[in-house]
């Protein structure tokens, strides 16, 4: 029988760099993200750098507009934009259109129904036009800066991920 507790300084090796978390269902273990609230200013032929993706904005041509399913890009309707956009973490009491859907959703209530793990959800992109999410990058557009035949300038969102380990 231990007398006396030792201290090991690798168990706080270990508690520094590893986290353990209940999401919903399940127990994850996962490294110490360095969960830095991010908010950068996003401009037409530039790109801001959050850490762990950088997102870019470029003008496209309408004919050269053309869907292909990434969900790693996404085009937007220019018209009523105002810049700079801003690239953001989620908030508490977000909400969107998301694309589709048709009606506002929370955000928070997205990432459950698209089983974001709860320590991913504040590493996640979220663009804004003032106070209008218009992408959570790499998920969803949404719906009200959707391209349509009324749109006079055409914007390309990307998002390149650059911890490709927290995909």
């Amino acid at each position: 029988m231990l007398s006396s507790i030792v201290y090991i300084p690798f168990i706080e090796y270990i508690r520094s760099r590893i986290q353990c978390e209940k999401d919903r269902k399940s127990i994850c273990f996962f490294r110490n993200p360095f969960q830095i609230a991010f908010f950068e200013e996003l401009y037409p032929g530039n790109s801001v750098n959050t850490g762990r993706n950088i997102i870019r904005i470029n003008t496209v041509s309408i004919d050269d507009f053309e869907r292909n399913g990434n969900l790693d890009e996404e085009f937007i309707c220019g018209n009523g934009l105002t810049f700079p956009l801003t690239v953001r973490s989620w908030r508490e009491g977000d909400r969107f259109v998301p694309l589709g859907l048709g009606k506002h959703q929370k955000v928070s209530d997205f990432f459950i129904n698209q089983k974001v793990p709860l320590h991913r959800k504040d590493m996640i992109p979220i663009i804004t036009d003032g106070e209008n999410i218009v992408w959570i990058a790499g998920y969803r557009l949404d719906d009200r800066y959707k391209v349509t035949d009324d749109c006079n300038t055409v914007y390309k969102l990307t998002i390149e991920r650059t911890d490709i380990s927290e995909i």
